[in-house]
């Protein structure tokens, strides 16, 4: 049942708005529109689509494997699934970093943002599918064994044709988010690569010609908002967990498990050589205390952004087509979105100031992580309340009583969890950063500066140091959260 109060629609398209803003502002400062020459787009939209075609396709395939091998775990299944999403999580300059050192010649190319990518994905792919065997297959999975249908028969006749429309969905999750890529193609792409993301950087940023910047934004815009609108359908459990046997490939998740240890592990083997190399760098104790500063500060407001954002959400909720919407929104490219964030207030770099400079990075990384928090968790915890909300409509309460009285108590202390999250994700974020700042303001920004001239100990120092930052802001949300959960128990 939808409510709507004038309050209610008005919260609903000042959020659609505030998401838009962006596209909104760059289309508005545009003065002449002009095409974008074949011979600029054709190698950028190939080379995209093949990297995010191979991509997806190698993740799903790891992660369909990892999931086999998941369900044969039983103990310390948690500990399990931590360590398969930690590349996902974790800081994609520090994936990047522990890449670069394990792999050595590494392949910069096509080749190098496809096995990034297949890193960072495969493993919560196989926590992901690993849920769908487990809610969807167990009501058929019995009979398939007391039939004695071998494992290939199962999975090529009862699995595949059963969740081929959940597989597509985690498909294109993925498709949509290598598209969208800055940060893993600008350091591993190499010189001669251009994706969709890079040709937009180098037409906005470097050529100077939004015109055209634009037009490729727009186009990656409405290409991903129509794949996830149609990828984006909620799934609902139909079945109860059941024996599996047939499914378990005992430690086939072993190589991704591997891999997750071998990327916290490098990184933190490179802690010791970066407190050496640090000596021949001079007296950086100043610039680390200033990074220091600016790190927390962007990670606090975005948390508070997020924490804000959110509960305008629950707000404006319920409503279908709104919800289709947050479902299906995909922030517009990381560069424009940088970029459009430029034009606002002084309009140029060296005018602005250091907290004028933080906090648009807080904002726009705020807005670039919104709608994926929302599909991770946020929609979830609200469509549990509806049948709350449909009975109190029904006894005449008013809006704003049910919020307070009935959405606040419960959803409180998610949203500051998830405000936590982002916190988290924000102490590591530098490709937005460099877009909107040349200075060092954080760390992350140093570490990617070293990075780039292969100081690769050095930016592990600093990368730590930006991901204690995070845990540091994450706990502080997380530590509210506990205290609003109890005060909802009592």
């Amino acid at each position: 049942m939808e409510n709507s109060s004038p309050l209610k629609t008005l919260t609903r398209v000042a959020l659609a708005l505030l998401l838009m803003s962006p596209l909104i502002i760059l289309v508005f400062n545009v003065e002449v529109w002009s095409w974008i020459p074949y011979e600029d787009l054709k190698p950028a939209f190939i080379n995209t689509f093949l990297q995010s075609f191979l991509s997806a396709s190698l993740a799903l395939g790891f992660g369909f494997f990892g999931a086999m091998g998941l369900l044969a775990v039983q103990k310390n299944r948690i500990f399990t699934e931590i360590l398969l999403v930690l590349p996902t999580f974790l800081p994609t300059l520090f994936v990047l970093l522990a890449c670069l050192q394990i792999i050595s010649p590494f392949p910069f190319g096509i080749s190098g943002i496809v096995l990034v990518h297949t890193i960072i994905y495969s493993g919560v792919l196989a926590v992901m599918i690993c849920r769908l065997f487990e809610t969807k297959i167990g009501g058929f999975s019995e009979l398939a064994q007391v039939e004695g249908a071998s494992r290939l028969q199962f999975l090529r006749y009862g699995v595949i044709p059963y969740l081929y429309k959940d597989l597509l969905m985690v498909f294109g999750y993925v498709f949509a988010m290598a598209v969208s890529s800055f940060s893993i193609p600008i350091v591993v792409g190499g010189r001669g690569v251009s994706t969709l993301e890079i040709l937009i950087y180098e037409k906005a940023i470097i050529e100077s010609n939004l015109a055209q910047a634009v037009v490729l934004c727009l186009m990656q815009f409405f290409f991903l908002f129509v794949l996830s609108f149609v990828s984006t359908q909620k799934v609902y459990p139909a079945s109860s967990t059941k024996n599996l046997d047939l499914l378990q490939m005992r430690f086939a998740h072993i190589p991704l498990v591997v891999i997750s240890i071998l990327i916290v592990g490098v990184n933190l083997f490179g802690i010791f050589k970066g407190f050496a190399e640090m000596q021949n760098l001079g007296n950086l104790y100043e610039l680390i205390a200033h990074a220091f500063i600016g790190t927390s500060t962007v990670s606090l407001f975005v948390g508070i952004f997020i924490f804000f954002f959110l509960l305008l959400i629950a707000y404006g909720l319920p409503h279908k087509r709104f919800e289709k919407f947050l479902q299906s929104f995909v922030s517009p490219s990381t560069v424009l979105l940088g970029f459009s964030f430029m034009l606002i207030g002084s309009g140029t770099l060296s005018r602005q100031s250091d907290f004028e400079t933080l906090l648009k990075i807080s904002l726009a990384f705020s807005l670039l992580v919104l709608c994926g928090l929302y599909r991770l968790r946020w929609s979830s915890s609200l469509d549990n309340l509806k049948g709350q909300l449909d009975v109190a409509m029904i006894l005449g309460a008013r809006t704003w009583q049910t919020y307070v009285k009935i959405v606040l108590p419960q959803v409180l202390f998610e949203a500051l969890l998830l405000a936590g999250v982002a916190c988290f994700w924000a102490s590591g974020e530098f490709a937005l950063s460099q877009l909107l700042t040349g200075q060092p303001l954080t760390l992350a920004l140093i570490a990617s500066g070293l990075l780039g001239s292969y100081r690769f100990e050095a930016a592990t120092l600093f990368i730590w140091m930006s991901m204690f930052v995070g845990v540091l802001s994450f706990l502080i949300f997380w530590s509210l959260s506990r205290v609003a959960h109890k005060k909802y128990l009592s």
